[in-house]
């Protein structure tokens, strides 16, 4: 299958071409035309994988990572800092306070204090 759209619009805009699930099953395309008032364009892609191609000049890409989640500990008060990236199996890591090892769902940054109300709120690591 080949694709070969030209922006639809003479000015400068956003213009969506396919949405996923409706259009196609598993892609949607934007066409993002910069100039003029509209000097930037941001967008969300959440856990969606982005393709971006530039043909008519030079372009500044800013990616923020993603924020990282805390999980609480079998010592109260304390969670481990662990990546949004998921992997099948999750990264096991041996607790710093008890002789158990643990598992979450992406690779473990570090360990932080946090306040009660906070450590409460946060969800369990597995055993």
């Amino acid at each position: 299958m080949s694709l070969h759209i030209k922006s639809p619009g003479e000015k400068p805009g956003v213009y969506p071409i396919a949405q996923r699930g409706a259009h196609l099953k598993y892609l949607s395309f934007t066409i993002v035309e910069l100039g003029g008032n509209l000097k930037e364009h941001v967008f969300d892609s959440g856990e969606e994988e982005v393709c971006l191609d530039f043909y008519t000049g030079p372009v500044r890409v800013a990616v923020a990572p993603p924020e990282p989640v805390l999980y609480k500990l079998c010592r109260p008060g304390w969670a481990v800092i662990v990546e949004r990236i998921p992997n099948a199996q999750g990264t096991r890591f041996v607790c710093p306070f008890c002789p158990k090892s643990h598992r979450v769902p992406g690779p473990v940054r570090g360990f932080k204090k946090v306040r009660r109300a906070q450590w409460s709120r946060l969800r369990r690591v597995e055993e």
